[in-house]
This record gives C-alpha cells, sequence and structure tokens, in this order.
C-alpha cells in the first residue's frame, strides 16, 4: 500500500488537514516534485512534475560546460549544488574549486564557480518549477485557494534545502512559504 508523498508529508508534519481547510504542499524530491493541495483528509488537487534536484544537477553541468568547456559527472554537479548552490542571488557569493574532463584535451582540469554562477545555471528550471506549482495552483478550488493565500505553502523535500528556494517560491508565488 503506497501514500502519496505529499500526504506522508503532512502527517509526518502533523498537519491537521481532515476539515474543509486547504493546505498546499510543495515536495522536492530527487526525481520529481509533488505538489499537493490537501483537504477532508485527501487530496483535493494534485500534480506530479518532473522537475527535481536531478534536473537542478544536470542544469550545474551544462553550464559547466557551456561556459568552461568542462565535463563533470552528476555527483560534482550535487556537490556544487549543496556546497555554493542557491536558486536566486545571496547576499555572499562564495566559490568552490571542482575538477573536471577539459572537452578539447581530454585531460582533468579544475575551475571555479561561484554561487551566482549556480544561481544562472538553475534560472532555467527554477521557471519550469515554479510554473508546475502554479499549475497545481490554478486548479485549485478558490476557497482552498484562499486558505494558500493566507497561510501559505509547505516546502519539503531535499530540493527545499538549496539556498534561498522558499525566498524565491515566496516572491514569485506572492504567497508565504514555509520551509
Amino acid at each position: 500500500c503506497f501514500v502519496a508523498s505529499p500526504l506522508a508529508v503532512a502527517i509526518g508534519l502533523s498537519v491537521d488537514f481532515s476539515s474543509p481547510h486547504g493546505t498546499a504542499i510543495v515536495d522536492i524530491g530527487r526525481g520529481t516534485t509533488d505538489v499537493a493541495v490537501l483537504s477532508m483528509g485527501g487530496i483535493a488537487v494534485c500534480e506530479s512534475a518532473r522537475i527535481a534536484g536531478v534536473d537542478f544537477d544536470e542544469a550545474i553541468a551544462k553550464y559547466v560546460r557551456r561556459e568552461h568547456n568542462i565535463q563533470i559527472g552528476m555527483l560534482t554537479a550535487e556537490k556544487i549544488k549543496t556546497e555554493v548552490g542557491a536558486i536566486c542571488p545571496q547576499p555572499l557569493d562564495v566559490a568552490l574549486f571542482a575538477k573536471g574532463l577539459n572537452q578539447f584535451t581530454g585531460l582533468p582540469q579544475s575551475f571555479e564557480i561561484s554561487t551566482e554562477d549556480v544561481v544562472n545555471a538553475l534560472a532555467e528550471p527554477a521557471e519550469t518549477l515554479v510554473k508546475a506549482v502554479q499549475n497545481v495552483l490554478e486548479q485549485t478550488p478558490p476557497e482552498l485557494a484562499a486558505d494558500m493565500a493566507r497561510e501559505g505553502i509547505l516546502l519539503t523535500g531535499g530540493g527545499a534545502l538549496l539556498r534561498g528556494m522558499s525566498d524565491f517560491l515566496s516572491q514569485r508565488l506572492e504567497t508565504k512559504v514555509t520551509l
């Protein structure tokens, strides 16, 4: 028996979704982002979007290949994401030295990548994520949407830990987002 991840999150957070009150949950996982509005003991609206942590890693790898002519693996991209990554500009721009293979020589090469670089790399998947959440909110009945506008959205999952994610979604969705 499987439980939808937004329901599991709500249960784990002790969120009461048994009443006709809407609770929105965005669960950014490794392979998908589940967006759901819970009410009356179940899911009122739900969508699973194919945009998540692995897509952020791939975007970083593409950026490094395009900007530095260096090929990196997904583990290096994930390390960059977790150590200096952010979804939106940060007050402190930090940098990291990493290694990959030069695309022209095939030899190992070091390069520097900063938080600002990662923000630029993640611009496209970030917008895709916003559109996925907006799509669910557009399908939400007005009464439940009003609850979300008042109380905000709960943000969970490993992808939610990316620096600035809750602030970014809050600005783009024009509602409170709680990590």
